[in-house]
C-alpha cells in the first residue's frame, strides 16, 4: 500500500472492493479511494494534525521591569517587550478541546511575568531564566524562541528598542 496509485483488492464480508492508495502531497499519509456505487474517501484519523509543527505564542507582551547594567536602570526601571514562541504538540488538544491537553498561554504568561519581576543586570540573564523556567514548568515544550527588548535604552541612540533574541531546543 505504500506505492502511489497502485490498485489492490480487499476482501471484506465476502465483498470484493477495488482500492487505490495515494499519499497526501508532502506527507506519508495514505488516502484510500474506494470504488463502490459512490466514490468514498477514507482518510487516516488525524490527517490534519499528524506530523505538523505547532506553536503557542505570545506577541508584544509589555512589562515594566528593573533590568540594566546601570544602577539607575535597576532603580528607575524601563519598559520591556517580549515575543515568545513555544513549539508544542497540540494534536490532543485539537481533538478534545480541553486546555489541560495543551500548554496554556495564560500559564506561560504568569511564568514569564514572575521572571520579569526579578531584577537583573543583563537581558541575557533574564532570557536564560525564562527559558529554564518554561522548560521546567512545561515538559511538553520542545523548543522556545524568545525575543526580549528594552524600550528606549539609555545609550544616547535614536532607536525604539535593543535586546536579545534566543532560540533553544530541549536537550
Amino acid at each position: 500500500p505504500k506505492e502511489r496509485g497502485r490498485p489492490m483488492r480487499i476482501k471484506e464480508r465476502n465483498t470484493s472492493v477495488s482500492c487505490l492508495v495515494f499519499l497526501v502531497v508532502g506527507t506519508n499519509i495514505p488516502v484510500f479511494f474506494v470504488y463502490w456505487e459512490v466514490i468514498l474517501i477514507f482518510v487516516i484519523h488525524r490527517i490534519f494534525i499528524f506530523d505538523m509543527n505547532s506553536y503557542i505564542f505570545l506577541d508584544n507582551v509589555r512589562f515594566f521591569a528593573y533590568h540594566g547594567v546601570g544602577q539607575q536602570e535597576r532603580e528607575v526601571g524601563n519598559e520591556f517587550v517580549i515575543n515568545l514562541k513555544l513549539k508544542v504538540d497540540i494534536a490532543h488538544a485539537a481533538e478534545t478541546d480541553d486546555v489541560t491537553h495543551t500548554v496554556s498561554y495564560a500559564d506561560v504568561y504568569e511564568n514569564v511575568k514572575a521572571e520579569m519581576e526579578i531584577p537583573s543586570k543583563l537581558l541575557e540573564h533574564v532570557c536564560g531564566r525564562i527559558i529554564k523556567r518554561l522548560f521546567r514548568t512545561f515538559p511538553t515544550v520542545k523548543a522556545i524562541e524568545l525575543k526580549l527588548a528594552k524600550r528606549n535604552p539609555p545609550m544616547g541612540a535614536d532607536l525604539d528598542a535593543a535586546g536579545v533574541e534566543v532560540q533553544c531546543e530541549r536537550a
